[in-house]
Parts: structure tokens; C-alpha cells; sequence
């Protein structure tokens, strides 16, 4: 999204340069047409009375053609990158939701169970193995919680 605002940035610059090019080459232009006009004074009022403005040169149309292609692309690329970030927050306050849902569901323990089950995983941790089986056998007969059947296997 940065590289995209920068190649707006730098597209903009480059029309603005290309702008201040064409006033100067349009002052050039009625600089030169005003000494030329200046000499057709003695014209009828009718023609004198619109100056007409002097053509856009080929190069100027194709050069600014070029920058609206170029400006219609990064817009394009700019919506694109917008679309996408949003898709994106959506689905991620999806996962987020799902992802609650799932914590709801969980198994609740009680509190007796809870301290039985830390107090078999500190017997573990401290090699007392006879206490910690023991205690484990009693979390596993009061739930259905397959991990503590697992750290009971593991064991």
C-alpha cells in the first residue's frame, strides 16, 4: 500500500511537471503570436474579437494520455489493495469470533479437580512418579478432559 501511495505521489509530480512545461510553452507559443498579431492589426473586428487558443502539441495529448492510463492503473491497484485489507479484517473477526466459541465450549473443571491436577504435575516435575500416577488416576476418573488422560499416558 506504501509503494502504491509513493508511485501516486511520483505520478502526481511528474503531471505537475508536465503541466508547468506546457504554461511555459503556451506563453512561448502567445508570446510569439502576439508580435505576429501585432502586424495583422489593420484585420476586420470580427476576426480580432476570439483569439483562438494554439494547438496542443501530439506529444502533449500522447504524454497525457500515458498519465491517465498510468494514474486509472494505480487507482485500480490502490481499490484492489483496499478490497483486500478488508477481506482480510473479515475474516479475522471471523476466526476471532470462532475462536471464542471454541473457549466456551471447552471443559470446565472445578476447582478441587484444578488443584489435583497441579498438584499431580508438580509431583512429576519433583520425580515423585508413584504420587503423581495416583493423582492423575483421580483427575481422569472425575473428567472427561482428554488432556489430563494424555499427560496420564505420557506419565
Amino acid at each position: 500500500l506504501e509503494w502504491v501511495a509513493q508511485r501516486r505521489a511520483e505520478m502526481e509530480q511528474r503531471r505537475a511537471e508536465m503541466e508547468s512545461r506546457y504554461a511555459a510553452m503556451r506563453e512561448q507559443m502567445a508570446a510569439r503570436n502576439g508580435a505576429a498579431s501585432a502586424s495583422d492589426a489593420a484585420a476586420p473586428a470580427d476576426d480580432a474579437a476570439e483569439p483562438q487558443a494554439p494547438a496542443e502539441p501530439e506529444w502533449m495529448v500522447q504524454q497525457r494520455a500515458k498519465m491517465e492510463q498510468r494514474r486509472a492503473a494505480v487507482e485500480e491497484q490502490m481499490e484492489a489493495a483496499r478490497k483486500a485489507q478488508e477481506d482480510r479484517a473479515q475474516e479475522m473477526q471471523a476466526r476471532r469470533e470462532a475462536m471464542a466459541a471454541a473457549r466456551d465450549g471447552d471443559v470446565k473443571l472445578d476447582d478441587a479437580l484444578k488443584e489435583k491436577w497441579l498438584a499431580a504435575r508438580k509431583a512429576y516435575w519433583e520425580r515423585d512418579y508413584d504420587a503423581a500416577v495416583s493423582l492423575y488416576k483421580e483427575v481422569v476418573e472425575g473428567t472427561d478432559e482428554a488432556d489430563a488422560a494424555g499427560e496420564l499416558g505420557n506419565l
